[in-house]
């Protein structure tokens, strides 16, 4: 008779315990619209532009990919730097230091200031030399 007791007791503990994992994953449910709910907070423009950049070399790969397309072997391609400046409303400059192989086969080093976007995008060259 005692483990007729028991065994009902073990059923009763485990329904217990799936009521109340039951009962606690509806509760948490109502709750995640609050939790995943995020303001929308103003960035600055200097924050806009970290969050471009390459957090391993400091380069913008909008710009690293607009020299690459020009150069005569993009596999050359080298950052050197990338500095930011000159914010305006909807823009900023890039002023980026590189090397490359010319036509020749010798390592070049350049530099080119580009305008952006807050979205990444090049708007224009502002320097080549």
């Amino acid at each position: 008779m005692e483990n007729t007791e028991n065994k009902l007791g073990c059923k009763g503990w485990i329904g217990l315990f799936l009521l109340i994992g039951l009962i606690g994953s509806l509760l948490s449910s109502g709750d995640d619209s609050k939790t995943t709910e995020k303001k929308s907070v103003p960035q600055t423009n200097e924050e806009k532009v970290n969050e471009l950049q390459n957090g391993y070399d400091g380069s913008f790969p909008s710009v690293v990919k607009f020299v690459k397309n020009s150069m005569n072997d993009p596999d050359s391609f080298e950052h050197v730097e990338s500095r930011t400046g000159y914010y305006e409303k909807e823009s900023f400059i890039v002023s980026m230091k590189y090397r490359g192989k010319n036509p020749f086969g010798g390592v070049i080093t350049k530099y080119i200031d580009v305008k952006l976007d807050y979205s990444g995008n090049v708007i224009s060259i502002e320097k080549d030399y």
